[in-house]
C-alpha cells in the first residue's frame, strides 16, 4: 500500500464564502480607484520660471492649460523661446511626479518611473 495523500474535502460554503470576500475586496479597491482617477483628471499644476516673468498651468491629462506671459518678458527677444520651452518643460515634469504620487497606492508609479 502507498502513502498517498488523500484529497482534502472542499467546504462549498467556505468556498463561496471566501469569493464573496474577495468580490468585496475588489468592488472596494474599484471604487478607490474611480475616486483617485477622478482627482488626478482634476489636478492642475502651475509653474512659474524663477524670474517670474512666465507661468505654465498643465491640466489633469498633462496638457497645457495656459501660459502667462508678463508684459517685461518681452524684452527678452530671442531667450524668450528657450525659457518658455523650460518652464513648459518643468511644469509637465512636476505635474507627472506628482500624479504618480497621488497614484501610488494603486501601482500607477511602478515600472518605469
Amino acid at each position: 500500500m502507498t502513502d498517498r495523500a488523500k484529497p482534502v474535502p472542499i467546504d462549498p460554503v467556505s468556498l463561496l464564502e471566501r469569493m464573496q470576500e474577495t468580490q468585496r475586496n475588489l468592488t472596494e479597491r474599484l471604487e478607490a480607484l474611480e475616486i483617485v482617477k477622478g482627482g488626478l483628471e482634476r489636478l492642475e499644476t502651475t509653474v512659474t520660471d524663477d524670474g517670474g516673468a512666465l507661468s505654465v498651468t498643465v491640466s489633469g491629462g498633462g496638457e497645457i492649460r495656459s501660459l502667462d506671459i508678463e508684459p517685461s518678458a518681452l524684452d527678452m527677444r530671442e531667450a524668450l523661446g528657450p525659457l518658455m520651452v523650460a518652464t513648459i518643460a518643468r511644469a509637465q515634469d512636476r505635474h507627472h511626479r506628482r500624479m504618480r504620487d497621488m497614484g501610488g497606492g494603486f501601482g500607477f508609479n511602478e515600472g518605469g518611473e
